[in-house]
């Protein structure tokens, strides 16, 4: 028999309330597809788990001794899968599942067959933070330092939002939760199984430094995420105060715990022309699926779809002369469209905002070669003498 172990949880000298519920799904030899019963016992559980906000999910897939060790492997994956997905298509929140290394990573033992079922683990956490027992944890990733205290071993990462192609990655953008553009000048992800806490027990201390080693814009608040009724991740102001060092070279400042085990992190403002920030879009007339992209001495704000982006910039700064610039990958290699916002054409929307339209008779280079794809399609009709004849008399 193969136990598949797709997610574990370990706590560690820590405090707490704690319930246990354990459920199984059965399925049919060799199958990891959900009968109708079996879907109506998901359907109930989650909606006792909307209700909840404290709690981790741990899942084990199963098979009996009837495959091969490869096949029951396998077979094993695919069923503690198949809870997974079925458990994040109904939006239970990813923060409740804990993974060890790669999320794609299934862990195999040799327990005593359970037969050919799954098991849902799920642990009701209420913690209670002992600060008599407190170890503190340090973390740094791309000069943002987090310390934070708990009862126990910590598991506290970054993960840093400073370039468009993490962001288009994340899908992660610099967009407000009533849809306004903000002018970023770090965004950030803490995640601690543990929900690490400051020796008060109730927040991460963060120092983040400003953009590009700049001083700190006083402008600037602290935003935390949410998610909106389409699922995209939106940013909600805060009133958490922010204070800098000597130099003002960090924005300092302390997030409170959530329920989640992760927590997304923005200092943002609302672009507003007034407050000296400008916002510009750059449109492309086909898709490019960028991975990528860059404007010259602007921020990267938002992909708003597959050929629509958005930047901010200080309305000082100049960019008649500025070059976007695009990474894309194709048949397993990379390359790079560049064009001028000289070359695009210039439009404002409704709100008088500027609108770059790469246009196809725009020119513009990959890898340094010269495209323009008008000239290409004259030179294509142009092909054949009748063409040609027709051209002369039109």
């Amino acid at each position: 028999m193969r136990k598949i172990i797709l997610l574990c949880l370990c706590i560690f000298n820590l405090s707490l309330a704690q319930k246990k519920d354990q459920i199984i799904f059965y399925f049919d030899t060799n199958s990891f597809e959900f009968s109708s019963s079996e879907t109506k016992k998901l359907d109930s559980i989650i909606g006792i788990l909307k209700q909840e906000k404290n709690y981790i999910l741990t899942i084990e897939g199963n098979t009996d001794k009837t495959g091969n060790a490869e096949f029951n492997k396998k077979l094993g994956q695919n069923r503690a899968n198949a809870v997974f997905e079925y458990l994040m298509n109904a939006k239970i929140d990813k923060s409740h599942f804990k993974f060890v290394g790669d999320q794609k990573t299934f862990y195999v033992s040799n327990e005593d067959s359970k037969n050919r079922n799954t098991i849902l683990h799920i642990d009701y956490l209420d913690l209670i933070f002992d600060p008599s027992n407190k170890i503190e944890n340090k973390v740094e990733t791309d000069g943002i330092q987090v310390t934070a205290f708990t009862n126990g071993v910590s598991d506290l990462s970054i993960t840093s939002y400073f370039s468009a192609e993490n962001m288009i990655r994340d899908n992660v953008y610099a967009i407000d939760n009533q849809g306004n553009i903000l002018e970023s000048d770090g965004m950030f992800q803490i995640c601690d199984l543990q929900k690490t806490l400051d020796s008060t027990g109730e927040y991460y201390e963060i120092k983040m430094p400003a953009r590009s080693g700049k001083v700190i814009d006083t402008k600037m608040t602290v935003w935390l995420d949410e998610t909106n009724e389409k699922g995209e991740i939106v940013w909600k102001n805060t009133e958490i105060e922010i204070k800098s060092d000597a130099k003002n070279e960090y924005y300092i400042f302390k997030v409170p715990k959530t329920s989640k085990s992760c927590i997304r992190i923005n200092l943002d403002k609302r672009c507003i022309y007034k407050n000296d920030c400008e916002t510009i879009y750059v449109s492309t007339y086909r898709n490019f699926k960028f991975s990528e992209i860059r404007l010259t001495n602007a921020t990267f704000s938002a992909k708003i779809n597959d050929s629509l982006f958005v930047f901010t910039k200080d309305i000082n700064t100049p960019i008649s002369k500025a070059s976007i610039a695009g990474d894309i990958e194709a048949y397993g290699s990379r390359g790079t469209i560049q064009f001028l916002l000289s070359d695009c054409k210039l439009t404002r929307n409704k709100q008088k905002i500027k609108v770059y339209q790469l246009l196809n008779s725009s020119l513009y280079h990959i890898n340094g070669k010269p495209i323009n794809e008008k000239k290409k399609e004259v030179k294509k009709q142009k092909k054949g003498f009748f063409t040609w004849l027709k051209n002369l008399f039109n």
